[in-house]
């Protein structure tokens, strides 16, 4: 069996995506600390890094500077980051799969690979829609369904190369892995109307429900800095922990459930829908079970959650896919998850028996149906009641036909197994045992 960590990890399903409103809080970014370099002085800096026809009166001033055309090499300037120009950075869309809609100023279209968004773009997931959105700096963004997210901001500083990145999360989830951050003027933060995440460089997950008024942050890798809009100094949470409020009561820092089992990893999916089964415990009050094409889940398929531990969902073309499987403790925190590889190969068979001519002794059987591969048939006939003991035992048919003749009057049963190998295992599936009548 193949387990992957993931890269990115998942959330809870919360409701339909709000009206877009930018309900980001207010917040004034640190002074930028510059070294001076040998020979820079304020008005060389002023030409190319400062932003106003006032910004070096108000630096020289902030700083203690009295000449402005000669500064000592080695000192450090603190410089409001108002003050500082900066550059729009570009992010764009890496993969989508159902609904996805792209808001960029008055224009609203629908998502394609490689639209590019800036500071200002909202994004928009429908009903069982995901989307991955990359930015320059090579972080990338996961939306499942039924969620929204506006780029607040996406800049670069022009004097230390600074990147700006904040995300405010109008509704729903948002999966996340960011760049490692080597300036330590960068910052990384996903906002939501309750609380603020600020990073550098780690993979988190940020969750938030309008109608509870509920927001959480639950850690994989790195640490996040966690706090309301009113709470200067926050929580610090390590990987494998997490934090909520809802309707103003913070947790705390709680240790995250550890992930579920998935029952059967290795099963074949071969039936006319998909069936997962997760082997309950007794602290997890939901569980959550998503499907993507990828280890990343950057290609997300769907997604279920619900408290009983056993899922079905719609068949899927045949091939190599992803489940990841986690579950909900009290506290509405996703714990750590789980990711299995599984095959998806139907293999579904119908048997029917055609009428004989009159006065010919010979049965003609036959069966179709919806197999992913090239199988192989067995047929099997034997006397009512007695299965264990087949008159007929044909194995490794490649046709979907055969005939019987002279079978001597009385009561039968029949059924047909289609044998499919994939990956080395044996993929079986029998008919159920049909009953016919042979009159004299």
């Amino acid at each position: 069996m193949k387990r992957y960590r993931l890269f990115l990890a998942t959330i809870a399903l919360f409701g339909p995506a709000n009206a877009r409103a930018d309900t980001t809080p207010a917040v004034t970014p640190a002074p930028v600390a510059y070294v001076v370099k040998r020979g820079e002085t304020l008005f060389q800096l002023w030409r190319g890094y400062f932003a106003g026809p006032t910004a070096v009166q108000q630096i020289a001033r902030l700083n203690h500077i009295t000449n402005m055309r000669q500064i000592s090499t080695g000192k450090v300037l603190y410089i409001p980051r108002a003050l500082l120009r900066d550059e729009l950075s570009i992010g764009k869309v890496e993969t989508f799969s159902g609904p996805v809609t792209l808001h960029i100023g008055t224009q609203t279209s629908a998502a394609k690979v490689g639209d590019t968004f800036a500071e200002g773009a909202e994004i928009e997931t429908g009903r069982n829609a995901f989307v991955a959105l990359r930015l320059a700096d090579g972080s990338v963004l996961a939306l499942p369904s039924q969620s929204s997210l506006r780029i607040t901001r996406l800049r670069k500083v022009k004097l230390n190369g600074a990147l700006e990145r904040e995300i405010t999360l109008g509704a729903g989830r948002v999966r996340t892995k960011v760049t490692p951050m080597t300036n330590p003027d960068s910052n990384f933060r996903v906002v939501t109307p309750i609380a603020v995440s600020a990073v550098r460089g780690t993979e988190f997950r940020v969750d938030y429900e309008s109608t509870g008024a509920f927001s959480a942050t639950q850690v994989d890798e790195g640490k996040v800095k966690f706090a309301d809009h009113t709470d200067t100094g926050g929580l610090e949470l390590p990987p494998g922990f997490g934090a909520a409020n809802a309707a103003g009561h913070p947790t705390g820092v709680i240790k995250l459930l550890a992930p579920p089992k998935l029952d059967q990893p290795d099963k074949v999916q071969s039936e006319a829908e998909l069936h997962f089964a997760i082997k309950p415990f007794a602290e997890a009050t939901r569980y959550h079970l998503q499907i993507a094409k990828d280890a990343g889940f950057l290609e997300e398929i769907t997604e279920v959650s619900g408290a009983e531990p056993n899922f079905t969902l719609p068949s899927l073309p045949g091939d190599s896919y992803f489940v990841r499987v986690s579950a909900y403790d009290r506290f509405g925190l996703e714990g750590s998850p789980e990711t299995y590889t599984f095959e998806r190969r139907r293999n579904l068979v119908k048997g029917a028996v055609d009428a004989s001519p009159p006065g010919v002794r010979r049965l003609r059987f036959r069966w179709d149906g919806a197999v992913d591969g090239t199988p192989q048939y067995r047929f099997q006939l034997a006397k009512t009641g007695a299965a264990d003991a087949p008159l007929v035992d044909e194995a490794g048919l490649s046709a979907n036909v055969l005939s019987v003749s002279n079978l001597p009057p009385g009561d039968y049963s029949w059924r047909v197994c289609s044998m499919l190998i994939v990956k080395g295992k044996v993929v079986a599936t029998w008919t159920p045992a049909q009953s016919i009548h042979v009159g004299k």
